[in-house]
């Protein structure tokens, strides 16, 4: 997707993250996937990021490497 990831409550609501309201690098997203502990990873043109599905992120970047 160009527009970042959905997320669904599994009723009726979906939630969509980007780079404008959330830790994502960038809006384009190549994959993603889920970890034994159920976080979830989240490769986009502009680094990785995780993801617990609640609250907490993590990216990592080249910028980020290089610190």
């Amino acid at each position: 997707t160009n527009g970042g990831v959905a997320k669904f409550d599994g009723v009726a609501n979906w939630e969509v993250y980007n780079k404008n309201n959330s830790p994502l690098p960038n809006n384009h997203v190549y994959t993603i996937s889920m970890d034994i502990n159920d976080n979830f990873w989240i490769g986009t043109m502009g680094g990785l990021t995780k993801f617990d599905g609640i609250s907490t992120w993590k990216t990592f970047t080249r910028a980020a490497k290089q610190r």
